[in-house]
């Protein structure tokens, strides 16, 4: 019987409003959308428009790739533990191992002084593999908007410390999972809330803004539609009692 080559490696994408199964998102690259706010105004997307400019770039990189494959492969094949994921867990180094690979041959066919493509991207692999251990997402959001809400009371800008919100997020549900303020600061940070000194220079935290607030709850929190039902007519309500007779 005859040698046969399967293919047993496909890269997908898969989109979804509700978070999908852990199977599938403990072995993926999340990409988490941010929801623009009423004031933003964005190019729409049009793949009919769109759609000539994008078939150039699948073809230039299907070209590419089939003239480098041999060559990511011996690359992926020599790659031992990655010096700038150490730390992270082994399933999310084992499903970046690819991209580095790629990224490693583009950056050897730069020519000097070039924007290298491996730095860049060990940061965003970083990031992302941080947003793997937040828990549930939605519920640590609505933890640190509590915490802004007690926090401001009835002011328009509060600083918190480190320590201080820290303490506050660890006593918080859906936040307990936070153990430093480096965590803490990478969460923060994906909500444009990022450490900095206080007026007098003398502590570090964070200056939370009624205007902050109000853009992450219309940027990340669904709507609240306050719906109530409508009053049936007369017609509707005389019909209904014969109906009952």
């Amino acid at each position: 019987m005859g040698r046969r080559f399967l293919r047993v490696f496909l890269p997908e994408s898969l989109a979804s409003i509700k978070d999908l199964p852990d199977t599938i998102e403990d072995r993926s690259f999340k990409i988490l959308m941010t929801r623009k706010s009423a004031s933003e105004r964005v190019e729409r997307f049009n793949l009919r428009r769109q759609g000539k400019d994008l078939e150039t770039l699948r073809s230039a990189m299907t070209v590419w790739a089939e003239a480098r494959g041999k060559d990511i492969q011996t690359v992926y094949d020599g790659l031992s533990e990655v010096s700038e994921l150490r730390g992270l867990d082994d399933r999310f180094q084992d499903i970046s191992e690819p991209l580095v690979a790629i990224a490693l041959i583009a950056d050897a066919e730069l020519s000097n002084g070039a924007q290298r493509i491996w730095p860049e991207l060990s940061e965003i692999l970083r990031d992302m593999a941080g947003q793997r251990s937040d828990g549930d997402r939605s519920e640590a959001l609505s933890g640190l908007i509590a915490i802004a809400e007690a926090a401001l009371a009835d002011t328009d800008e509060v600083f918190v410390s480190n320590n201080e919100l820290l303490k506050r997020a660890v006593a918080t549900e859906g936040l307990t999972w936070l153990k430093s303020t480096k965590m803490l600061a990478t969460f923060c940070g994906k909500y444009a809330l990022v450490p900095r000194h206080n007026s007098a220079k003398t502590e570090r935290g964070y200056s939370i803004t009624k205007e902050w607030l109000d853009d992450v709850r219309a940027r990340y929190m669904p709507p609240i539609i306050d719906f109530k039902p409508s009053e049936p007519s007369a017609d509707q309500a005389g019909r209904g009692s014969e109906s009952n007779l």
